[in-house]
Parts: structure tokens; C-alpha cells; sequence
């Protein structure tokens, strides 16, 4: 896995960072067909001329990220879609003239966070572009049991810091914190999550805890099935109550003789931030145990991009990514409607 954090590979931006600010017209016109072109915003002289030619592909190349700057691109896109789409929200950090981060929700993601942000789950993919930027889709749960995307960022690493920039931005594009968050086991997501949620529930990913049980069983393999087993039925029971959590769990650890084994006992001293029946009270957190949902569109969203894509194809993708999405979404509320007709 690439880390993004020593890559070598910078994100240039061809002009000033300032200049989506001062944009007062849509930098995109349609063809007689109707498709939609973006122009990329550049002095005359930098802009390609009828009949030119070049000594090679490298000129070209050095043409196109002069005339073409991808960073450049997508932030204009995004900040003109902001500027005269007012429901749509788009802001991006940038330092010594390269993008650090971005995070952007159109007026359907902000419209469902109205409705179903009581619980949120995000998480992080890789490989998703050429610049190793990490994609971070923030997700929840819709009156049809399915994904629906709240918004979408990118950062370039994964510290604490770039964290805490999207959760705040997060927070600023739809005006109110979750009740639950669930996340990954990631530490520097857990403290971003602690200074910014603070109104927030954070719930671990079950799956990424049970996951862990038989690298940290020893013994043989049947009893050490058994004891998966055993502890799979108890935590992923979520109409039990916490005391009865707690006695049952005791128990298992007597029966198999593992008051001895640390990283059970560390996990049940954190059982108030995983096990579910801490989380009983708190509406829709049984639809949402794991970060699976996030996988799951992030699985999704890699059958359109690819590694080697810019931002500007990033983008597209994403888009549509997220119009698969929202089509199940449409046929599930049309069969809905016709069955009350």
C-alpha cells in the first residue's frame, strides 16, 4: 500500500488559489448537442492556439498542466458549482500553491444528512487517483436500508490534523453533528473524532475488532473456533443489555480460562465504545455495527476509478459512482409509491 504521506509525487496548481473566489461566470459552456464543456480559467497566452506545433510530447505535456492544471480544474468546477448551486458546498485547502484537501456535498447529500444523519460511518481508501490522495466518503443509512452518501473528501494524509480539517468542514457544510459516529480503529481518526465531535457518540467498527480474535487466541484450533464463536453470539447481540453483556462475558472467560489473555481484556475495557448493547438508546445504531457500508460504496466507487486517474477523472467517477447509487435509490422509493397507489 502506497503511503501517501512520503510520496514524491506532488499536486501542482497552475494559477492562484484565490482566484474560485473572484470567479463571476461559470467557467463552462454547451455544445449545439448539449454536453458540457469546462474551461480551465488562464491568461489568453497560456491558452492552446489553431495550428500549433510541438517539438515533442513533453512540450505537450507542459502545455496541457499550463493551460490545464488538474487541481485547478476541479477546484473551479466545484467552486462554480458551489457559487450558482447554493445547496452545494465545496472548500479545499491548499498550501505552497499545492492541494492538501478538499470536501465537497451537493444539496441531494446535504438533504439526506438532514434526514438521516443520526448516524454517520466513514472510512478511508487508497488508489483512487495518481497523486496517492486518500478518499474518505462519509456514509449513513437511508429509510431503505441502503448507503446514502452525506459527502465526499480527499486529504493527503492521514494525521491528526488533516483529520480534524474534514470533520470541521464536515460539520460547517451541514450545520449539526451526528449522534453516533463509527470509524476504524485508526488512532489519529479517534482523537480527530474526540476534538471535533464532541456532541458525538464514537462507536468502534465491530468487524475490525472480531476480526482480530484468532491472531490473538492461542492454543488449538477447534477450542479457539469455539471461543470466536462464543464471542461472536454475545457481541453481536444488540436486544441484550449491558449487565447482561457483562455477566455473560465473565463467564466466557472463566469457562475457557482467559483472564490471562490481554487483548481480550483491553477490548472489554473499551466494551462501551464497540459492543452494541452500549449503544441500544441511540436511533438507527443497529442498522449501522460496522464500517462495511463505507467498504462497500469505497468497492463500489473502484469499479469506475483507478489509480492512475487525475482528479479531473476522480471526480467523474465519483459522480458517477454516486448516481449508481442514488438510481437504486429512486426504483426502491418509485416500488414504494406504486404499492400505495
Amino acid at each position: 500500500m502506497d503511503n501517501p504521506s512520503t510520496s514524491k509525487q506532488t499536486l501542482s496548481m497552475s494559477q492562484s488559489t484565490s482566484h474560485c473566489e473572484e470567479t463571476v461566470e461559470p467557467n463552462f459552456y454547451f455544445s449545439p448537442n448539449g454536453t458540457k464543456y469546462w474551461i480551465p480559467s488562464v491568461d489568453t497566452t497560456e491558452k492552446p492556439k489553431k495550428d500549433t506545433t510541438f517539438n515533442s510530447w513533453e512540450d505537450v505535456v507542459t502545455m496541457y498542466k499550463s493551460y490545464a492544471g488538474d487541481a485547478q480544474m476541479v477546484i473551479n468546477k466545484l467552486s462554480n458549482s458551489s457559487l450558482y448551486f447554493k445547496n452545494n458546498f465545496f472548500e479545499y485547502l491548499a498550501e505552497d500553491g499545492e492541494l492538501r484537501n478538499m470536501f465537497w456535498a451537493d444539496d441531494i447529500s446535504r438533504s439526506n444528512y438532514k434526514l438521516f444523519g443520526d448516524v454517520l460511518a466513514f472510512d478511508t481508501t487508497y488508489h483512487t487517483n495518481r497523486y496517492f490522495m486518500i478518499f474518505v466518503p462519509f456514509m449513513g443509512v437511508d429509510c431503505y436500508k441502503k448507503c446514502v452518501t452525506f459527502g465526499a473528501g480527499l486529504i493527503s494524509n492521514e494525521t491528526i490534523d488533516s483529520y480534524k480539517w474534514l470533520l470541521e468542514v464536515f460539520i460547517k457544510a451541514h450545520s449539526k453533528q451526528p449522534q453516533l459516529v463509527l470509524t476504524d480503529q485508526d488512532p489519529a481518526m479517534k482523537q480527530a473524532v474526540s476534538a471535533v465531535l464532541t456532541d458525538s457518540r464514537h462507536r468502534l467498527c465491530m468487524w475490525h475488532v472480531t476480526d482480530k480474535i484468532p491472531s490473538k487466541l492461542k492454543g488449538e484450533m477447534e477450542r479457539n473456533t469455539e471461543i470466536k464463536s462464543c464471542v461472536h453470539k454475545l457481541v453481536w447481540n444488540v436486544f441484550i443489555k449491558p449487565e447482561t453483556f457483562e455477566h455473560r462475558w465473565h463467564e466466557m472467560i472463566n469457562d475457557y480460562d482467559l483472564s490471562s489473555n490481554k487483548w481480550l481484556t483491553d477490548m472489554y475495557a473499551i466494551r462501551h465504545q464497540w459492543v452494541p448493547a452500549y449503544f441500544r438508546e441511540l436511533p438507527m445504531c443497529c442498522l449501522m455495527k460496522t464500517t462495511s457500508r463505507c467498504e462497500s460504496i469505497n468497492s463500489q466507487f473502484k469499479v469506475y476509478s483507478s489509480e492512475g486517474n487525475t482528479l479531473v477523472e476522480f471526480t467523474l467517477c465519483f459522480e458517477q459512482a454516486l448516481n449508481a447509487q442514488r438510481f437504486v435509490q429512486r426504483q426502491l422509493q418509485l416500488i414504494l409509491q406504486q404499492r400505495h397507489l
